[in-house]
């Protein structure tokens, strides 16, 4: 049976950006981090209805795993003439090919996330794609809101 939750993956061209980071690690990082990120860009003046924002996992220590914590890092687009800033790491988003697939609805439930990855994984391996695997913001998760309906598109950069 299809999972009518997917989109089959697609080739997409990112471009490059410049980007807000945050790093949270907790037991739910990626609520902590998206707040603490978006909240700093209204304050700055940024439209963030118009920014880029690409999350992932980010790496824990073993300290920070034995206590159940996870990492997530947020990337905000900001304005390329977006000098310095104190509060938040500034980084340049390469851009390039991803593969991608959407995930219709992706938080309800919530397991859909994980269910995409695996299937995204599942299409790489089985059509032999070359993907790089262990790079900065190589792995990315993008929430869009079309049409008044929620997608989740899982990207893993070629």
């Amino acid at each position: 049976m299809i999972n009518t939750a997917f989109a089959e993956p697609i080739i997409v061209n990112l471009p490059s950006l410049k980007m807000a980071k945050a790093i949270r690690t907790g037991n739910e990082p990626e609520e902590e981090v998206i707040r603490f990120l978006e909240n700093w860009a209204a304050d700055k003046g940024i439209d963030i209805s118009k920014a880029r924002r690409f999350g992932f996992d980010y790496p824990v220590s073993d300290e920070e795993k034995a206590k159940g914590y996870r990492g997530y890092c947020y990337l905000l687009q900001v304005p390329e003439d977006m000098q310095t800033c104190e509060e938040v790491e500034l980084v340049d988003f390469s851009g390039g090919s991803f593969i991608s697939l959407r995930i219709s609805e992706p938080f309800s439930p919530i397991e859909k996330i994980p269910e995409g990855w695996h299937a995204l994984v599942k299409h790489i391996q089985t059509n032999n794609l070359k993907v790089e695997w262990c790079s900065f913001a190589s792995c990315l998760e993008e929430v869009i809101t079309q049409d008044g309906k929620c997608y989740m598109d899982v990207m893993i950069r070629m």
